[in-house]
């Protein structure tokens, strides 16, 4: 296996292994690695889907599911639905209405041109995953807003957020 110096990958042959994971690895069959988790840097032959892990941080992390019902987490969310949910949060907080052209809007502050398409497509599929509601504004108008589940996927996602940042997120700090 190759080194990978981001991830602190180093074999047991190399000469400047720190000794830590040189008797680590000397001890076991698999490759070590050092857990990503912020403050933690123990060895570990953990992977996730998303970073190396060590066991007690992957199990602290499996204690704090990000899911919005037991069903949708965040992560099994493309980033153009997550867009797509923060979008309509923010035009419901500022008192609008979230509509299809009005979240095509606030998107292409981001993205540049939305095709309307891939727009209602991924809206539709929000709706079935019961993270937004879809009602009739008018015969060629639909409106669309934050179910329960949706807005609890999102506020799990910025208190997580806020954690990673040191931050404090309170109930007053809303718009």
């Amino acid at each position: 296996m190759f080194d990978d110096d981001s991830r602190d990958l180093q074999t047991p042959d190399r000469p400047d292994a720190s000794p830590l994971t040189a008797r680590a690895l000397e001890a076991t069959d698999p490759l070590l690695y050092a857990c990503e988790t912020r403050g933690c840097r123990r060895p570990t032959t953990t992977v996730t889907a998303d970073c190396y892990q060590c066991q007690e941080c992957a199990t602290a992390l499996e204690e704090r599911p990000l899911l919005a019902d037991g069903g949708v987490t965040w992560t099994d969310l493309t980033a153009f639905r997550r867009d797509c949910l923060e979008a309509i949060a923010t035009l419901e907080t500022a008192g609008e209405t979230p509509y299809g052209l009005a979240i095509q809007d606030a998107l292409e502050e981001r993205y540049g041109e939305v095709n309307q398409s891939r727009l209602y497509l991924n809206l539709d599929e929000l709706v079935d995953a019961d993270l937004v509601e879809k009602s009739t504004i008018d015969r060629r108008t639909n409106g669309y807003r934050l179910t329960p589940t949706g807005r609890r996927l999102l506020e799990t996602r910025a208190r997580q957020l806020a954690d990673c940042c040191g931050l404090t997120v309170t109930e007053g700090d809303r718009r």
